[in-house]
């Protein structure tokens, strides 16, 4: 198969100030945007087959500009092919309805049989789509989407003020706990930009491509769409911005794993080697530089756990609202994630500390209120879901 390598309270009204959207690079070349993965794997179908009978498609990899193919000959030879934009082409380029093909190792007569075969394919039309429909990542409710930045902006504020209230570098022990997540969590990066390839989880697109419409693919909330787009705004909306942005997710979770080995043991031993055998973890490292959101899932189900803990240590209320806030975010991002909301009031209700805390009013009230928009994004999938199925429209796929 191919793979295409290349992410006390306080007021989350604070938070409204970050960006929701993202708008696509303007350029004088028609730009390749995020969520053309399966009509690009598609473009190749046709190789392998007549003229081009025994080759293999290896490597896939979509650039802005262009799309980069590692080719396999019948004589065990390999080729490098380069899909350009017509405007772009040397002269003697290959040439199907939509591109120039440019061998850049190997043997030149491959690009004319390769334009053949493509141009079985090829519609002419590739440079003025966007992601195919069924392809884009921006389904579910709106409001949510555009409120899910704000709401990951409280978490962060919620987390970081009574950290800081703390003075944890006054405290000895806080102090090298502190020290320790940072190194354990920059190692859990290079594990994953290093030592295994990005891509797109299971060859499909999960992006939201930022100038298409909505699509449903109501296996993923609006959350994700939410969370992507504050990275293509910072880096850039390519596929590349994804895996980045997934690999950080899963380099972060090493710290509420680490708190919840720390404090659910009484022994800071425990956490650091809880922390190092995710960072290391195979599965984990893999799916984390992908554009699914397992890895933000994972790291906002943890912080939800690590938070409520944390909050029966201190009594703290600002980190118990995290707990519900977090356990929301990732509701939204990906609504089995909401099976998680029931163990963790279990928890709050058993341990005496946030027992206490969510019997008061306004904590009741700020739960329900962090928790509302997560129920009704899982309901309004749920919904769809069941409505497609019903139909026997059968899972939809990406691809």
């Amino acid at each position: 198969m191919q793979h295409l390598p290349r992410t006390a309270s306080v007021p989350l009204a604070l938070a409204a100030v970050v960006p929701a959207l993202a708008a696509a690079p303007a350029g004088a070349q028609p730009r390749i945007g995020p969520g053309r993965e399966a009509e690009v794997t598609a473009l190749f179908g046709a190789v392998g087959s007549g003229e081009t009978a025994g080759w293999t498609v290896g490597d896939i990899a979509i650039r802005p500009d262009r799309i980069d193919a590692d080719l396999g000959l019948p004589d065990g030879s390999t080729a490098v092919v380069e899909l350009r934009h017509p405007a772009a082409a040397p002269a003697g380029a290959g040439r199907t309805p939509s591109f120039a093909v440019v061998v850049l190792a190997g043997d030149p007569g491959v690009g004319p049989a390769l334009a053949r075969a493509l141009a079985a394919r090829d519609d002419g039309a590739f440079w003025e789509r966007v992601a195919a429909a069924g392809t884009s990542h921006a389904s579910g409710p709106g409001l949510v989407r555009l409120l899910w930045p704000a709401g990951l902006a409280g978490l962060a504020l919620l987390l970081v003020i009574p950290l800081l209230r703390r003075r944890p570098w006054r405290d000895a022990e806080a102090w090298r706990a502190l020290l320790e997540i940072v190194a354990l969590a920059a190692a859990a990066f290079l594990v994953r930009r290093v030592l295994f390839p990005a891509g797109p989880g299971n060859l499909r697109s999960h992006l939201p491509d930022p100038s298409s419409g909505a699509a449903e693919l109501f296996p993923f909330g609006p959350g994700y769409g939410g969370w992507i787009r504050l990275w293509f705004a910072a880096a850039g909306a390519d596929d590349g911005t994804a895996f980045l942005a997934g690999a950080l997710a899963g380099a972060l979770t090493v710290a509420p794993v680490y708190v919840l080995g720390w404090f659910g043991t009484g022994r800071r031993g425990c956490g650091v080697a809880a922390a190092i055998a995710l960072a290391v973890l195979p599965i984990h490292a893999r799916l984390s530089p992908t554009d699914d959101p397992f890895a933000l899932v994972g790291l906002l189900v943890a912080v939800a756990l690590a938070c409520v803990v944390a909050a029966e240590r201190y009594a703290s209320r600002a980190l118990l609202l995290a707990g519900w806030l977090a356990a929301g975010l990732a509701a939204t991002t990906r609504p089995e994630a909401a099976l998680a909301l029931p163990p963790l009031a279990v928890l709050v209700s058993v341990q005496p500390a946030t027992r206490r805390l969510q019997r008061q009013p306004l904590d009741l009230l700020l739960a329900a209120a962090v928790l509302a928009p997560a129920i009704w994004a899982v309901a309004v999938v749920a919904s769809s879901a069941a409505a497609t199925l019903s139909a026997g429209g059968g899972w939809p796929d990406a691809r």
